[in-house]
């Protein structure tokens, strides 16, 4: 029966997506020649010529203006007084007419014929800001109002936004709305986009079970989707028409600002495990937390104008994103940290993006494309997160399944071997001499039996990593046991740190192997030594003795006990190391490293 493999299939899946795209191109672009214009929306009339400026900063006179129009410097004690600019409603107006125009920092009043028909932030108690927030403008504007004198009046409280009066056009309310939306839907829509794959990376994340137990980095993905989602979205000029709360919109999305980037630099750290890049990574986490705490400090004391600080905020995160994404493509030249490579890939993007729409800001390009680079350069860059975290998370999550279930075939083998029959009857036979002689110590020693015995089952149903502590237990189980035979064998435990997790019977087996290779065969007589210390970056424990020694660079003995499985292992299933130092006659030292960063993910 015919079978395709996943590679014929995806090769089938190209050439259909080139075909239709090659179709479309040929056919539907370039040998089609009947084509028609687009649906017309109605007419968007500009508002801009003509204006009278009748009040201002030192201006005892009207005079004729253009929009925009950018008031000269002035004082900051003056920068109170109101602007406020004149013109004629235009004689025919259709039904549903409206005025469309953008403030920055400004509160506005729109009168005409003296009544007021409009006010935006007057009256308002702001914590945060002593200005209202950037807000777009529909101003329903009646039929009875053709040919009346209308009057705009503009007011900050800071001279930069002040001085400038931006363009004000109008049309049908329908036709603004429609405009709006072919300004700003690009970025709206993939807010929305954001924050759908964070939706569906949550339900992922929850059906994933146990596998995304110490899978940190997921969580904190999730979390930037969240994030920069509702950003995008509450940056957006549209959120003015579903919302008529434009202060806590400005304030969720200014707050947010000071939220990512200590997310942003959460999730890195993840992906580090050298311990001068993890404190490197702390020190930006210590600095965005610090500007969180003192931008709400100084807003509660009233120390520094909000947006000035949001301002000095956006130039650090700039400079900071810039230095740290060197750092990260640094780390992937130097330590090789392939995990990182997509990660830096992802800030080149946004970097790029960020630098576009500067530039179009700086030299007046692109002007209605002004706002669409930074939140697809956003998009991008969170799009380009997911794929570093599935490249480098879930692909290690489907590695540790594939392991676990080879670990479950290793340990049950093992726990058939490490029962170790020959020393299970030795154990018993020695519990019945006990018996008969009526040794008081009987019972203990039955107990410490059946902690062996137990400790080998439970590796069959409990293969997951355990603490140092409860492998201590099975060591000192074995060598009670042994004891009992080998009066001459003396055992010692220092343990100066156990807090710390260790593959399930990975120190035992060395235990044993150096009373059996090393001390048996140097005639029952001899020390066995088990220690534990913290290093800088490692958790280390030593099992030390002074028996007949080997020649370590000849590990060859493939069984499950062997010191070359139970190395094999320690390095793949938790990143760890063992260093063997024998010599012939004088003893053996077996040192285990665990690194803490790895150690603390299995938690």
């Amino acid at each position: 029966m015919l079978q395709f493999k996943h590679g014929q299939l995806n090769i089938l899946l190209g050439i259909a997506f080139g075909m239709t795209a090659i179709l479309c191109l040929v056919f539907g672009i370039f040998m089609y020649r009947d084509k028609q214009p687009p649906i017309q929306t109605g007419n968007i009339e500009t508002f801009d010529e003509a204006w009278i400026l009748r009040a201002g900063v030192g201006r005892a006179e009207p005079q004729a203006i253009d929009l925009p129009y950018k008031l000269e410097k002035n004082t900051k004690e003056a920068s109170k007084i109101p602007v406020t600019i004149t013109h004629k409603v235009p004689e025919q107006l259709e039904s549903n007419t409206a005025l469309l125009f953008k403030t920055f920092f400004q509160s506005v009043i729109v009168e005409i014929n003296g009544e007021r028909i409009y006010s935006y932030g007057i009256g308002e108690n702001r914590p945060f800001g002593k200005n209202p927030p950037p807000s777009i403008h529909v101003i329903p504007i009646d039929e009875s109002h053709a040919d009346l004198v209308l009057d705009i009046t503009f007011q900050s409280n800071s001279p930069k936004y002040r001085r400038t009066i931006g363009n004000i056009e109008y049309g049908n309310i329908g036709d603004l709305h429609h405009v709006l939306w072919r300004r700003n839907g690009i970025s709206f829509i993939e807010g929305i986009v954001i924050l759908i794959l964070s939706i569906i990376l949550a339900v992922i994340v929850f059906f994933m079970g146990n596998y995304r137990k110490g899978n940190v980095v997921l969580r904190y993905i999730m979390i930037l989707h969240v994030l920069f989602s509702i950003y995008i979205i509450y940056d957006n000029d549209l959120i003015r028409l579903f919302t008529g709360n434009m202060y806590f919109a400005w304030l969720l999305k200014s707050m947010l600002l000071f939220i990512i980037p200590i997310v942003y630099f959460m999730y890195i750290r993840c992906f580090a495990d050298k311990k001068n890049m993890i404190q490197f990574i702390d020190i930006g986490i210590i600095i965005f937390g610090i500007q969180f705490i003192s931008a709400v400090v100084f807003q509660v004391f009233g120390l520094l104008d909000y947006n000035e600080y949001l301002g000095f905020h956006k130039i650090l995160m700039m400079l900071t994103f810039l230095i740290y994404t060197v750092i990260l493509g640094l780390a992937v030249n130097v330590y090789g940290k392939k995990s990182l490579f997509d990660n830096v890939i992802a800030n080149i993007v946004c970097m790029t993006f960020i630098c576009i729409e500067w530039s179009t800001s700086v030299f007046k390009i692109f002007v209605n494309m002004k706002g669409v680079w930074l939140t697809t350069g956003l998009f991008c860059f969170i799009i380009g997160l997911l794929i570093a975290t599935e490249r480098n998370v879930l692909r290690r999550v489907d590695r540790q399944k594939a392991m676990e279930e080879d670990d479950i075939a290793v340990q049950q083998e093992k726990a058939v071997e490490q029962i170790n029959p020959a020393l299970i009857f030795e154990a018993f036979s020695d519990l019945q001499n006990k018996i008969k002689e009526n040794a008081e110590d009987g019972a203990r020693f039955l107990y410490y039996i059946s902690q062996y015995i137990r400790c080998n089952l439970n590796s069959i149903l409990y293969p997951e990593m355990i603490p140092f502590e409860e492998e201590l237990e099975h060591i000192a189980a074995y060598l009670h046991i042994k004891r009992t035979r080998h009066k001459n064998l003396e055992t010692e435990i220092e343990n100066k740190v156990t807090d710390f997790y260790v593959p399930r019977l990975s120190i035992e087996p060395i235990v044993e192997n150096a009373v059996q290779y090393g001390i048996e065969k140097n005639g029952g007589k001899g020390i066995v030594k088990i220690r534990s210390y913290a290093r800088k970056n490692e958790y280390a424990i030593q099992v030390i003795d002074n028996g007949a020694g080997f020649q370590a660079d000849k590990l060859k003995k493939e069984n499950i006990t062997s010191l070359k499985k139970i190395k094999e292992r320690i390095e793949k299933q938790c990143r760890g190391s063992v260093e063997i130092v024998s010599q012939k006659g004088k003893g053996t030292v077996i040192t285990i490293l665990l690194s803490k960063t790895q150690n603390h993910e299995n938690l």
